[in-house]
């Protein structure tokens, strides 16, 4: 995929994480300027799904979150994402530049199902442990866009990666959280075979 050249005509399924989808239509948008044969099938879901989808072979390419625990596929790291506090504007925490463990203590969380399997969450959890603070989370959402609307309307912030708030909303402000910032690796998988 790296060299639209090579790719003469064909249909290729990509099954990706759904905060994804700008950046995946960035490409697909250059590599049909460069050649207007080549057809693409585009399916959301979240990780597991993604995984499923790929070893099932009805996706030729997945783009998702690590871990991945599965000997059929193979996977190469694209990049980390960090995470990042969503909150509203007007919450008097929006002014600082990154917000600690200790600012949350006591506020309403919001966090994103997914992100409880990853190693992030282990680190976010650790990261509110050395700070003597007990996490306040009030709910779970399986996309960044239900928990940026959830934070919009709702008691509290929401902790999310930071691709995902690409798509902020207007009167909600993303900022850095912790001493130093905690990743979520993303990574293309595909069939060994």
């Amino acid at each position: 995929l790296s060299d639209p050249q090579n790719l003469v005509m064909g249909n290729i399924t990509i099954a990706i994480l759904p905060i994804f989808s700008t950046s995946i239509s960035e490409v697909l948008a250059y590599m049909w300027e460069e050649n207007m044969n080549i057809q693409f099938s585009i399916k959301e879901g979240h990780s597991k799904s993604i995984i499923s989808l790929v070893q099932n072979g009805e996706a030729h390419l997945g783009i998702t979150r690590l871990p991945i625990h599965n000997s059929e596929l193979n996977y190469s790291i694209l990049g980390n994402d960090p995470i990042r506090v969503v909150l509203r504007t007007q919450d008097p925490l929006s002014v600082k530049e990154r917000i600690l463990p200790r600012d949350l203590k006591g506020k309403p969380m919001v966090l994103i199902r997914g992100s409880t399997i990853h190693s992030a969450f282990t680190q976010i959890v650790q990261t509110f442990e050395e700070s003597r603070v007990k996490p306040n989370i009030i709910g779970h959402t399986e996309t960044v866009t239900t928990l940026l609307k959830m934070v919009k309307h709702g008691p509290g912030v929401g902790l999310a990666p930071q691709s995902g708030c690409n798509q902020v909303i207007d009167g909600l402000k993303v900022l850095p959280f912790g001493e130093s910032d905690i990743y979520i690796p993303t990574a293309v998988v595909w069939r060994k075979n």
